[in-house]
């Protein structure tokens, strides 16, 4: 599981910490929190998964960016689910010079050939009132 932490001021990537330990442990630090995001192993929201929570509610037009080109999340990333008002997506490969990819809605089965196991960030948002 990871919590999504307060970004500082000129950053563009959401902290990310892992929480790690018992079932106790992890439940009460996800009961504070928002689910933000579920990430999948395998397409289809199969194989391993693992829970985002944000310290700071659900997505906003602005939303979270994660950086996942350093992470184990970023070379497996198949599929994902979005909660609450976390709706729109867009990934970037840990390639130079590549942008955001196509915007996607709703969950993603599939992330796509190219960002199959290769990810580098993920902006996740709400649609714009």
């Amino acid at each position: 599981m990871f919590i999504a932490e307060k970004a500082e001021p000129g950053t563009e990537a959401t902290p990310l910490r892992e929480v790690c330990g018992d079932e106790t442990t992890v439940a009460s630090a996800a009961a504070e929190r928002t689910l933000l995001m579920t990430l999948y192993e395998h397409a289809d929201f199969g194989g391993d998964s693992s829970d985002i929570y944000g310290d700071y509610g659900t997505c906003d037009p602005r939303g979270y960016t994660f950086d996942f080109s350093a992470r184990y999340w970023g070379w497996v990333l198949s599929s994902y689910r979005v909660h609450g008002r976390c709706w729109l997506s867009n990934l970037d490969t840990r390639s130079p010079g590549m942008n955001y990819g196509p915007t996607r809605a709703g969950p993603v089965t599939y992330v796509g050939d190219a960002y199959n196991d290769n990810v580098g960030f993920l902006w996740i948002r709400a649609q714009a009132i």
